[in-house]
């Protein structure tokens, strides 16, 4: 019983230190394992960036670079041509030549910044187009006042009754059309928005909404800028586009080339450009304008469609 009790004890003290000793190489062996995965997940991650973001960073930077070398190109281009008086007399007939003014605003602008001043002779070219608009008062809300001489409109303090209600009327957007529409040429018309907190302004196809309401965007037949308040102005793309200005705007000078697809907004004051919508038009657009509301008196002036000087 000695020897078998002896024998026992031993087998007891000795077991523990058995199983203890064989989970030694298993936990080395779970520890090379993890660090052979950490190892394998920076390298993996290091050849991820060496070989993919890296490059694609680089790539990036060589296209702005290439962007601004052909914004120089263009401008210089430009410029020399346009210092030609006959030339830019021509400039409106010749296609090629809208197609490099296109050119060098959509790529000036989204190089150079939102607020891209336009050089002098283009400027001039732009208010070469100079058209006369009025107000078309069949299409306006009768929420809206305009003027006798259809270039000046505004909220009203009532409801016009009386007006009827048109198949060219407006019934919910508080927004009036120009009578000059357009299928073909180039435009360009002025609009004082003075001291006013909220407007929109811009053109719009035949074809839109006009007795419920509707979203202002491109893809409804709208191409239009806006300001809101807190001096906070969007282009009404899909989606809007906050326009970081650094001054407030006093007249908006509007631009459409309906052979080139383009809807250009300047800030005339200083000359400058502010955003272009591309597109394909296949109707007759026409000038649009919405004083919007009165907001307590604070909005109550009105827009006043000026001549382009």
């Amino acid at each position: 019983m000695s020897d078998f009790s002896e024998t026992h004890a031993l087998k007891s003290r000795t077991e523990p230190s058995k199983r203890s000793g064989g989970t030694g190489p298993c936990c080395a062996v779970c520890a090379v394992v993890f660090a052979c995965l950490w190892i394998l997940t920076v390298v993996a991650g290091l050849t991820i960036y060496f070989f993919y973001l890296a490059p694609e960073k680089e790539l990036q930077r060589t296209e702005h670079n290439k962007q601004k070398e052909n914004v120089t190109w263009l401008l210089t281009e430009l410029m020399s041509r346009l210092d030609e008086k006959e030339y830019v007399k021509q400039l409106a007939q010749n296609s090629l030549s809208r197609q490099l003014y296109s050119r060098v605003i959509s790529v000036y602008s989204a190089s150079l910044g939102v607020e891209g001043k336009v050089p002098k002779p283009v400027w001039d070219w732009i208010q070469e187009a100079a058209a006369d608009i009025t107000l078309d008062p069949e299409t306006a809300n009768p929420w809206l006042s305009l003027s006798k001489d259809k270039k000046r409109i505004s909220m009203g303090k009532s409801y016009q009754t009386a007006l009827s209600a048109g198949p060219k009327r407006f019934a919910i957007l508080v927004c009036v059309l120009g009578r000059e529409g357009f299928t073909s040429g180039r435009h360009y018309w002025e609009v004082e928005v003075g001291e006013k907190t909220a407007w929109d302004i811009g053109v719009a196809k035949e074809s839109i909404e006009r007795k419920n309401n509707s979203i202002i965007s491109p893809n409804r037949g709208y191409w239009s800028i806006q300001l809101r308040k807190n001096n906070v102005y969007k282009a009404l793309s899909s989606p809007s586009t906050v326009l970081p200005l650094s001054l407030k705007l006093q007249k908006v000078g509007v631009y459409v080339d309906y052979e080139d697809g383009l809807v250009s907004f300047f800030n005339v004051k200083e000359r400058c450009h502010l955003y272009t919508f591309t597109a394909n038009f296949n109707e007759r657009l026409y000038p649009y304008f919405s004083p919007s509301t009165l907001d307590n008196g604070q909005n109550s002036a009105p827009l006043i469609i000026s001549p382009v000087s």
